[in-house]
Order: structure tokens, then C-alpha cells, then sequence
């Protein structure tokens, strides 16, 4: 006997319930149930689209358990033969799909029809739990990304591939229910947390509508009651004077504007680099200088407008409008932050922006138009103050909220590595 062949350890997950034991068996999804792909109706013809059953295309598939279709329900006949009604209980797959969508897992709790970029695998309550697949796939994600055929976002699973995929799974299914119970009880504290955080950004936003005039008023709706005067209105070249240094000292810091977090580190952001290999060309900027990305965005309809919070300095591409304030003793920044990011601007950018302007998702906003005929209105420096810190207070808790459920999905990623087997250990 050969000593140096290395024997293979048994297939036994690194956490385990105390009731159960013995190896894990390897099975192949084809074996356990049928596989099978929806379609897409053709959209010239009416009578596919006359029905009451939701219809769900591969980007929806982030929802994970779908238990509506909220923002596809796409009223559709069933009497065609390329529709297909699929079961509650059953795993789906992304097949294809743009960025993150291929490989992704959901698990559907009410009837729908899918598109064909979407493989579903069809409950088979005698050979495993449903809800058991769904999170042995879910940590499989980077697994069936690398079996789809083709690079980047021309890669594509197929359901002969989704059919041969093996999954280990303890014999008996009073184990596989209890693996699931178990992540779903963490799934479901998650979901709390994310509703809270979600009640947050909802009270931040009704008092941003609050504290800040509407257009056509001098004062706000809801005001501090020490403070009576009225807003003062400025153009924003008044208040902010632009900035045009450019990186001669090859700062390397490249920064982008991310909608949620401000002004961020290209490279973290986007995990590649984008801008250019010579950045001596690019703005150059100092913690508290704001630049408005003029790339419209989900929430911001006009581009958003950032400061430079989380760095000493950085630099920006020339595509950014990018100022800072003139007189800090008069003006704070943090009030200017929570002004822009309350949309207060996006009627007066409106007014400038020029008809047919969008150039690839940029709008066609002059400099001089930005910083002339802009108007912006602001209160005392006292005012502008208790404003930003009231602001901020709230802003300090969803950043904790987030950060709680950041740390819950952390939680639940590490269990899931130690009550599923790795096989990577194994073989």
C-alpha cells in the first residue's frame, strides 16, 4: 500500500446539530428533480398578457425569496404552451444576466412564470427540503459562475449544467429542515433590521423635506424655534468658489461619487481601476470640498452633488463640477452636504440644464450656468448648524443600523461555512 496517497475525509460538515450523524451524500440536481427554463412571451401579441399571473424576469432574482412580484407584475395569459407555471418551492437559478444576476439563487413562495434566463428547480418533497437546497446553492454562488460558458457578462449557465451540479446533503430530511430553520431564522431578524433601517431613511427623508424651503418659500416648513428670519437667497457662485487645481503632484487617491456614501476610492468602489494611467490632468481635492457628478442616478435625478469626507485629499475627473466654500466662518459644510442630498437644487438645475442635453447619462450643465444662476438659500450660521447636527444625528444612526446588519450577514455567512462541508477541505 502506497503511504503517500492521502486518504479522503469524510463528507461531515464542521457544525452540527448533536441529534445527528454519520456522512453526507453527494447527489447530482438531476437526480433528485426535473430542471426546467420559463420563456418570454412575444410582447406583439396581447392575448399572452390578458391573464392574472406575475411574471418574473432574472434581475428580480436579488429579492431572493420571492413572496411578490412587486415590481413586475405583468399580467399573463397561461394557454400558450411556451409559458410555464412554476411551482411554490422551487430553487431558481439566473442562467445569464448582466454583472452579479448569473449564478444568483431565489426561491419562489407564491405561483409565477419566469423568464427563460431562469432555470427553476421543481420541489421534490421525498428526496430533500426545499429550503435546504436553496441555501446549499446560495453559498454556492461563486461555484456555478465559474462553470457558465463564455467571459464576463457574456457567460450563461445552461440547465444540462444546473442538472449536473452535485450538492452534498445530509441522508435524512428532519437535518436538512433544521440546517434551514435555522438560517431561516436568521434571514428573518435580518429582514427586520433591514425594515427599521428602511423606517430611518424614510423619517431622515420627510424631515429633509421639512427643514429645507420649497421652491417659491423663504422658510422652511419645520423650523427650530429660536430662529425667525428668513432664508437668505445667493447665487451659488456667491456661497462657493470653483475649483480648478489639477493634480500636479500626482496624488494617486482616485475618487468616484457613489449616491450612498459620498465620495469614494475608485479602486474599492468599483474593484478596478477606470480612470486613466496619467492623472496629473485630474481636479485635485481637499477634505471638505464638494463635486457634483453630473450623471443622473437612482434618487438623484439631477446628479448628485458630494463632499470629500473620508479622505485628506483625492482627485476627481474633469467631468466633475468641483467648489469649495468661500467663507467657512459664515457657511458650514456640513449643512451644504444635507442641502444638496435633500434634492433642494434639482428645480434650479433643471432650469439650466440644456433640451436634448443627456450625453450618456451626463446632463448638459454649463459651468458658468451652474455657478450664475444657481440659487440657493440659507439661514445664520447658527441655524445652518443645529440643522447639520440634527441631520447628522439621524445620519450616525442609520450608519449604525447598517452596520448591525452588515455584521448579521457576516454571522450568517460563517455559518453557513461551517453547516455545509467544504468540499475544497475535503478533497
Amino acid at each position: 500500500m502506497n503511504s503517500k496517497v492521502k486518504s479522503k475525509r469524510a463528507l461531515i460538515p464542521k457544525l452540527r446539530f448533536p441529534e445527528f450523524e454519520g456522512e453526507w451524500v453527494d447527489y447530482s440536481i438531476g437526480c433528485l428533480t426535473d430542471v426546467i427554463a420559463g420563456a418570454t412571451p412575444s410582447t406583439s401579441n396581447p392575448s399572452y398578457w390578458d391573464g392574472n399571473i406575475p411574471w418574473m424576469n432574472s434581475g428580480e432574482l436579488n429579492k431572493k425569496k420571492v413572496f411578490d412580484v412587486k415590481n413586475r407584475i405583468t399580467k399573463l395569459g397561461l394557454k400558450e404552451s411556451s409559458t410555464k407555471l412554476i411551482p411554490v418551492n422551487s430553487v431558481l437559478v439566473g442562467l445569464a444576466g448582466q454583472g452579479k444576476t448569473r449564478g444568483t439563487v431565489a426561491m419562489n413562495y407564491i405561483e409565477l412564470c419566469i423568464n427563460q434566463s431562469i432555470a427553476s428547480i421543481l420541489p421534490n418533497q421525498s428526496k430533500f427540503v426545499p429550503n435546504f437546497l436553496f441555501y446549499k446553492l446560495d453559498s454556492m454562488y461563486q461555484y456555478l459562475r465559474s462553470i457558465s460558458k463564455g467571459e464576463g457578462g457574456r457567460g450563461g449557465l445552461n440547465l444540462q449544467l444546473i442538472k449536473s451540479v452535485k450538492v452534498q446533503m445530509p441522508k435524512i430530511l428532519p437535518e436538512q429542515q433544521k440546517i434551514a430553520n435555522c438560517l431561516s431564522s436568521i434571514d428573518r431578524v435580518i429582514d427586520f433590521e433591514n425594515d427599521k433601517l428602511i423606517n430611518l431613511k424614510e423619517h431622515k427623508k420627510g424631515l429633509l423635506q421639512k427643514l429645507f424651503p420649497t421652491e417659491g418659500e423663504k422658510v422652511p416648513e419645520l423650523r427650530f424655534p429660536e430662529f425667525e428670519r428668513e432664508w437668505v437667497e445667493k447665487r451659488l457662485g456667491e456661497v462657493f468658489l470653483r475649483i480648478k487645481t489639477k493634480n500636479k503632484n500626482n496624488n494617486s487617491n482616485i475618487l468616484t461619487i457613489s449616491a450612498q456614501h459620498g465620495l469614494v476610492n475608485q479602486l474599492q468602489f468599483f474593484k478596478k481601476r477606470i480612470a486613466s494611467k496619467d492623472l496629473t490632468g485630474y481636479y485635485l481635492l481637499h477634505k471638505g470640498d464638494f463635486a457634483y457628478n453630473k450623471s443622473y442616478s437612482n434618487g438623484y435625478p439631477m446628479g448628485a452633488i458630494k463632499p470629500l469626507k473620508y479622505y485628506n485629499s483625492g482627485v476627481v475627473s474633469t467631468l466633475y463640477i468641483c467648489f469649495r466654500i468661500k467663507n467657512d466662518t459664515d457657511n458650514h459644510s456640513s449643512f451644504f452636504e444635507q442641502y444638496f442630498d435633500a434634492g433642494v437644487l434639482n428645480s434650479e438645475l433643471s432650469k439650466i440644464a440644456q433640451e436634448g442635453g443627456r450625453n450618456h447619462g451626463l446632463l448638459n450643465i454649463g459651468i458658468n450656468d451652474f455657478f450664475e444662476k444657481v440659487k440657493i438659500y440659507s439661514p445664520l450660521p447658527e441655524e445652518q448648524q443645529k440643522i447639520a447636527n440634527c441631520l447628522s444625528s439621524i445620519d450616525k444612526v442609520i450608519d449604525l443600523q447598517e452596520e448591525k446588519i452588515t455584521n448579521l450577514k457576516e454571522h450568517k455567512k460563517g455559518l453557513m461555512q461551517q453547516l455545509f462541508p467544504n468540499i475544497e477541505e475535503l478533497s
